[in-house]
């Protein structure tokens, strides 16, 4: 069992900061017959295999005394098998995940097959499972559960991601589509498609702790459903919806 504790106290000051001291004095007093013992030939590709990596019932307390924050990661399980710059390999991770600023618990679950395209900068996760219980009293006993399954490529030159294959859940309230293109440069444009079956309204508000089980609504059976062409362009601050086809009860909008 590994516990790791990192603090910034209210000066600024981290636990940590001799440790990089000592390990950039160390660095630059290396001599250059060292380094060339690492050296790689540009006209060979360097293939790393190892047999895998086993994190099992970690800990990580982050505290921020400047800001009176905190995050703890606890229980944290860690396992990849094969892991290759050459080939995928599997990797798969849980932990929970408890933070004061804003308040937030949750317990997570990640399943992927991962590989790297050097050429192409491509990062691929095949088979992506995510699972997130979200933990607090106002959900429906006491959790709110999510799931997220997909074929997930992170284009790292583009800084663009896109997402195909894609079911996902949140309460009784389901979801499928693809996501052609999310710039995570200041998240500029999104382009994509949802399709969102019918589901009771009221039901899903109770889930998710924005209402009582006793109070009024319209109807309890209100339901609602969605598929819709999603884009949105960042720069001008604006959402558009094309090919929509949505029902709320008996209301059909087209």
């Amino acid at each position: 069992e590994l516990t790791l504790n990192l603090v910034k106290n209210a000066q600024g000051v981290t636990n940590w900061q001799d440790l990089i001291k000592i390990a950039n004095s160390k660095e630059s007093s290396s001599t250059q017959a060292d380094q060339e013992t690492f050296s790689v030939s540009g006209k060979k590709k360097l293939m790393i295999t190892l047999s895998g990596i086993a994190i099992k019932d970690a800990n990580l307390n982050w505290q921020d005394q400047q800001q009176n924050k905190n995050i703890a990661i606890n229980n944290l399980q860690f396992n990849v098998n094969r892991l290759s710059l050459i080939q995928a390999f599997p990797l798969s991770a849980s932990f929970e995940l408890n933070t004061n600023k804003p308040q937030f618990s949750g317990n997570f679950k990640l399943n992927s097959d991962i590989a790297f395209n050097k050429e192409q900068q491509l990062l691929t996760l095949d088979n992506l499972q995510l699972n997130v219980s979200l933990l607090n009293p106002k959900y429906t006993g006491g959790h709110l559960d999510t799931t997220l399954n997909t074929d997930a490529i992170f284009d790292v030159r583009k800084q663009e991601v896109l997402l195909s294959n894609t079911t996902a859940s949140v309460a009784n309230m389901n979801m499928t589509g693809k996501l052609q293109k999310l710039s995570l440069n200041k998240l500029k444009q999104i382009n994509g498609t949802v399709q969102i079956p019918s589901f009771n309204v009221k039901q899903f508000l109770v889930a998710i702790g924005t209402m009582s089980p006793s109070n009024k609504f319209p109807s309890d059976n209100l339901t609602t459903s969605l598929n819709a062409a999603i884009n949105y362009d960042g720069t001008k601050n604006r959402v558009s919806l094309s090919n929509m086809d949505a029902t709320i009860a008996n209301v059909h909008l087209r």
